[in-house]
């Protein structure tokens, strides 16, 4: 197997090749993955896929800063979500002008899932979604889960029910544009508005079923979004999914070969 370091004006990737003859796969770490847990989950996951055809290219360049990311407030996460969107754009754009490959696949994990809903969403070159610990709803996720006491909260508990009510009428509606109307930007960038916009692409859905930081009601939100999505529901927490991960490969590697 080649690494290859590659330097995309102003964006730093990875890039693990071998024999690689299938659809590449960018893979989106969760916030804070250290480089140590980096290493491994090359070591135990990307590895194996890249050595089966497909090329894995790494991004994680949002930093390990947890901190900064929970001081955030509503305007900048949505800043957060449209810089790093811009950024992935733009390494397929070199990598469809430099390495002739116009699809590609997305596996994000956490945060990078949520990022890479978004991208699934937003750009026809992706194809398939692999979204592990991950759920829909920022009204569950922040309420009725761990995040509950990191995120800075921009409106009581009663004011984000009364415009969460407001945006479930809005997704139902369809019309997504009606989505800047509303006072918070949290709704541009909540998985659920992602999933409403990709109901033709195939997508694996992968979560912990005691999940403390994206609790179940939240993937179930999302699960039932995505009727077309296939799913593994594992007895884990939102850190011991890879507990599982000789079945979370076997998953992972028969979704990507299905057409």
């Amino acid at each position: 197997m080649c690494e290859e370091k590659i330097l995309i004006p102003g964006v730093k990737v990875e890039l693990l090749l071998f024999n690689s003859t299938l659809t590449p796969l960018i893979f989106l770490p969760g916030l804070g993955t250290s480089k140590r847990k980096m290493e491994l989950i090359k070591f135990l996951l990307l590895s194996s896929l890249a050595e089966k055809g497909y090329p894995v290219i790494i991004y994680s360049s949002y930093g390990r800063d947890k901190r900064k990311f929970f001081s955030m407030k509503d305007r900048e996460m949505w800043q957060f979500f449209q810089f790093h969107s811009h950024q992935i754009k733009k390494i397929m754009d070199w990598l469809e002008e430099n390495k002739k490959w116009h699809k590609f696949s997305l596996m994000g994990m956490s945060l990078g899932g949520m990022l890479g809903m978004m991208l699934l969403a937003e750009d026809e070159r992706t194809q398939k979604g692999i979204f592990m610990g991950v759920g829909g709803d920022f009204e569950k996720i922040l309420w009725q889960g761990a995040l509950r006491f990191l995120l800075p909260k921009d409106c009581s508990r009663k004011q984000c029910h009364l415009l969460h009510q407001k945006y479930r009428k809005i997704l139902k509606r369809g019309n997504f544009t009606e989505l800047h109307s509303l006072p918070r930007y949290c709704f541009l960038y909540d998985p659920l508005t992602s999933a409403m916009r990709i109901k033709d692409k195939k997508v694996l859905l992968i979560h912990g079923l005691f999940d403390e930081v994206i609790p179940y009601p939240a993937f179930l939100t999302l699960r039932k979004a995505l009727p077309q999505a296939s799913s593994l529901l594992l007895p884990l927490t939102h850190t011991t999914l890879f507990l599982f991960l000789p079945l979370i490969k076997w998953k992972i590697e028969k979704f990507l070969k299905d057409e």
